[in-house]
């Protein structure tokens, strides 16, 4: 199976909005995370495997509101676009949302520097910008059950936090309580890893 790169991102992403608008679909605004956000703001150039919705935007406000499930025209879409482009059979999920804390506990300034993009007149797509996915790669990094530390872990290297941010990360951390004695020794390694050891609560 294919993993996705910065076009091949963008391709498979209009055939879904195309395959949409054939089927005259609802129209839908996805928030999307993880390595396709990264990929979509420039800030790595290594290959995806999956398209990670987090949450959905209303339309036309534009809110952020939980996901909990993809429907099902978007799963008929993206399992065409995989059959195509011979991608893995889910590479679009909201497996970002089950495992993620509600929507509502992350910060305001979480949701900032999004990049929007349509798709065409049925999708569009707000890719979260870098504000957020320091956030999130930070909870990532100190968690001990994800296989993908080291990814996490560069990622927040080429992410780049200043001090001020990075600091911000860890209070927000402490709010909602994903710091604990389990995981200390691993935020101290990221914070180490970044110059700001100083900053371990």
């Amino acid at each position: 199976m294919e993993e996705m790169n910065s076009g091949s991102l963008q391709e498979s992403l209009t055939l879904v909005g195309e395959i949409l608008e054939i089927e005259r679909a609802a129209p839908v605004h996805l928030v999307v995370v993880g390595g396709s956000a990264l990929l979509a703001a420039g800030i790595v150039s290594r290959t995806t495997e999956d398209v990670d919705v987090l949450a959905e935007r209303g339309i036309p406000e534009g809110e952020i509101v939980p996901i909990h499930q993809l429907s099902r025209a978007l799963l008929d879409a993206a399992r065409r676009v995989a059959a195509e482009l011979g991608l893995p059979a889910n590479w679009l999920n909201a497996s970002a949302a089950l495992f993620s804390i509600p929507v509502e506990s992350y910060p305001a300034d979480f949701w900032s520097e999004m990049k929007r993009q349509s798709f065409g007149s049925c999708l569009e797509v707000s890719f979260l910008g870098r504000a957020g996915l320091i956030y999130l790669k930070f909870h990532a990094a100190i968690d001990s059950g994800r296989k993908r530390r080291k990814h996490d872990r560069d990622d927040l290297v080429l992410l780049a936090p200043t001090k001020e941010e990075a600091e911000k990360a860890i209070r927000w951390l402490c709010h909602e309580e994903l710091l604990n004695g389990g995981n200390t020794s691993d935020l101290l390694g990221v914070l180490t890893l970044l110059g700001y050891e100083e900053l371990l609560p």
